[in-house]
């Protein structure tokens, strides 16, 4: 299943019950997901892997753990961001 940034758009509860199906679908383990985004705080423990792109080239892929990181994202972004970490889900800010 490709998706490419399906919760944009999308209010947050909406948000949130199309994050909550996507997690229903792991659990047959039947369908493998590509989802696209731009905000972290979508990226739920339904996730195991991340593939992040600069410039149109690779920059990380790896565990998501590893590749959520303040460091990680003010390199990709090129300014500082603080992430916190919240009910295993990602929420980045400027630092």
């Amino acid at each position: 299943l490709l998706l490419d940034e399906p919760a944009m758009g999308l209010d947050l509860p909406a948000r949130e019950d199309l994050l909550s199906t996507l997690t229903s679908l792991r659990k047959g383990k039947s369908t493998s997901v590509v989802y696209v985004t731009h905000y972290t705080d979508e990226i739920t423990p339904f996730f195991e892997k991340i593939f992040m792109i600069k410039k149109g080239k690779p920059f990380f892929s790896g565990s998501v753990e590893d590749g959520l990181t303040g460091g990680m994202l003010s390199r990709i972004f090129g300014t500082p961001v603080a992430v916190v970490r919240r009910n295993d889900r990602y929420f980045a800010a400027p630092a």
